[in-house]
Parts: structure tokens; sequence; C-alpha cells
């Protein structure tokens, strides 16, 4: 077990480390010609929200997050709505 959370912890999400990289890309251009907030923490969510139409990887990204996968069911997810409503 603790050999198969060890090999796990070794694998990344090639997207997602490309997307950081060119988030962290963004924050630093814009903190330098100071047209962008970068104060604190580096929210990437937002950074990704606001440029994801500007680069093709951040798009995919952005599509990959918000998409919505073909098992989702609505019908079974408006039957635990209800009973969680119910039971409220």
């Amino acid at each position: 077990m603790l050999e198969e959370l060890l090999l796990l912890r070794q694998q990344t999400d090639d997207l997602a480390v490309d997307v950081v990289s060119r988030l962290q890309a963004v924050a630093l251009k814009n903190k330098k010609s100071n047209t962008g907030q970068c104060f604190g923490r580096f929210d990437m969510y937002g950074f990704l929200k606001e440029h994801h139409g500007e680069d093709s990887v951040l798009q995919e990204l952005w599509e990959e997050v918000n998409a919505v996968p073909e098992w989702v069911g609505w019908a079974q997810i408006e039957r635990g709505q209800e009973f969680l409503y119910i039971a409220t």
C-alpha cells in the first residue's frame, strides 16, 4: 500500500504542470507591467479564468475543468437533492 502511494506521489498531470508554469509567467508579466493584481497569494484559478482565452494550453485545461462527463446522471443528482432537502 505504501509503495503504491509513493508511486502515485511521483506521477504528474503534464497539462496541469504546463498550465501552472504559463499562469506564473502571466502573473509575473502583469506584476512587472503593473497591470494586474498580484498581492499576497497567487490566485491560479482567477488567472486561469481571466486568461484562458489567450493561450491554447490554458484553454484546454479550462475546457477539461468545466466539461460535464457523459456519465453524470442528472436524474440521480436531482433525486439526491430532493432527499437531502426533505431530510433537513
